[in-house]
């Protein structure tokens, strides 16, 4: 599978790690209504690509090829009702939350594993 996605209580993170394919999904964040910024882009609640998270914690996302999204409690966007709700994730990833960059190492090295274990 190219594509996961989970949460965390407080955090949640999609990856897709398909080449030459972006993911468009509905996903369940398991956190509360908001707009969240996108820290794997930025952290600066002003200007940051957003995820918009509905009542259900449900959020619409669209990842792009070998990239990830990643939302979490502690980072609300500012001027929630001047934001648009679904962003174009096409700027590059700039910034990494310690957490998630471990989840993502984990996918990469378990991938590792199963191709060499197949050899």
């Amino acid at each position: 599978c190219s594509q996961v996605a989970f949460s965390r209580k407080t955090a949640f993170i999609a990856i897709n790690r398909a080449d030459g394919e972006q993911w468009s999904a509905q996903v369940f964040t398991g956190l509360p209504a908001g707009l969240y910024c996108d820290v794997s882009v930025s952290d600066n609640t002003t200007i940051c690509p957003t995820v918009l998270v509905n009542e259900d914690g449900f959020a619409s996302i669209l990842v792009p090829e070998m990239a990830f999204v990643a939302i979490h409690q502690g980072c609300k966007a500012e001027n929630a009702s001047e934001r648009p709700d679904i962003v174009d994730w096409t700027t590059p990833v700039v910034a990494v939350v310690a957490v998630f960059a471990a989840a993502f190492i984990y996918v990469e090295l378990s991938s590792h594993r199963r191709s060499q274990e197949s050899s």
